[in-house]
């Protein structure tokens, strides 16, 4: 049974996801949760279940809702070793910085609580991964750091070994565009799959988790799918199209960095202010060019357009001077 399964495509997808763990007859897990970015947007939707019922009614909305369509997905299988059974303690968690929500998924259980690092982001339940998770937005707060883009991967791989010094650390980090994962370096596996078109059909999984990413319409993306366990491919598109390596131990990379933007949708500045958007490439607008010798407005490098180019603009014809009339139509001189 996988642990954790985080899928980042290139476009949006709607996949099916089957939880045959808790069908008659099978060991139930602690706890299960599905965490996706609906629409593109920057608000996360989480749907869990802890110590979950045979046959869950949950469950089946992740198989058959049809609003379960994003370009990021988190699932993760609980099996407890921290906390109570409470949605509380239920993975994947979320919080908001930077304008945007942020989730986090951890494979295995440290031996201790890491320390807590002080700020505004505080755990609510009792899991090791929530303390975790809030001390590094912590950090990222301190730093200002709004996105993973902006992180500084070296330090940040720092802060992930003096963790994994605690216990096992294989995890998946994500803000919605970007997908940070990290293998434990005392050797739990995590699995990097990299999906590459053309397709018709995709699905893989195991004896307690299928998944089927072409169940609601095929749609041919590029992507990674990063797991605890090998899943294997069920078909043969699956097994051309999807390949699969594992994870060298204490290995830290980005599975899938920049999602393309949606047709139609402006493109935001990296301090995601949401009056700046960039110029044309060839703009000649004075309010839209950069200004190396002061301070650029409103306040970085992405600059708005208020005022319409000049080679767009109608030129207008003067008016023509009119004289007063002589005479009177009819009328005499």
């Amino acid at each position: 049974m996988p642990n954790l399964l985080a899928m980042s495509f290139e476009g949006e997808l709607a996949p099916s996801f089957t939880l045959r763990c808790l069908e008659p007859g099978r060991t139930l897990p602690d706890g299960w949760g599905l965490g996706y970015y609906p629409g593109g947007e920057p608000s996360a939707a989480i749907l869990k279940e802890p110590a979950p019922p045979q046959a869950s009614i949950r469950s089946q909305l992740a198989l058959a809702w049809e609003q379960v369509a994003s370009s990021m997905f988190v699932l993760h299988i609980r099996h407890a070793t921290w906390g109570a059974l409470s949605d509380a303690n239920t993975q994947p968690f979320a919080r908001t910085w930077g304008r945007r929500d942020w989730m986090i998924a951890h494979a295995g259980s440290l031996d201790r609580k890491p320390i807590e690092i002080p700020g505004p982001f505080e755990p609510v339940g009792s899991t090791d991964t929530e303390t975790l998770f809030c001390g590094l937005l912590n950090r990222f707060v301190e730093r200002g750091w709004r996105n993973l883009g902006q992180v500084d991967m070296a330090v940040l791989v720092g802060w992930l070994a003096e963790l994994n010094e605690v216990g096992s650390l294989s995890l998946c980090f994500t803000d919605g565009r970007d997908l940070l994962i990290h293998a434990d370096r005392r050797g739990v596996p995590l699995w990097l799959g990299k999906l590459a078109p053309p397709y018709g059909k995709i699905a893989f999984g195991d004896n307690d988790l299928d998944v089927d990413l072409t169940k609601r319409g095929a749609k041919s993306r590029k992507g990674a799918i990063v797991c605890s366990e090998r899943l294997a491919p069920r078909g043969a598109d699956a097994e051309r199209a999807l390949h699969w390596r594992q994870l060298e131990p204490h290995q830290a990379q980005a599975a899938y960095f920049h999602h393309p933007l949606r047709p139609g949708r402006q493109p935001r500045c990296p301090q995601d202010h949401l009056r700046c958007r960039p110029c044309p490439p060839k703009s000649s607008h004075r309010e839209c060019r950069p200004r190396p010798d002061r301070s650029p407005r409103p306040c970085c490098r992405w600059f708005s357009c208020r005022t319409r180019p000049e080679a767009g603009r109608r030129k207008q014809r003067p008016k023509r001077a009119t004289r007063p009339r002589r005479g009177y139509w009819g009328g005499g001189s």
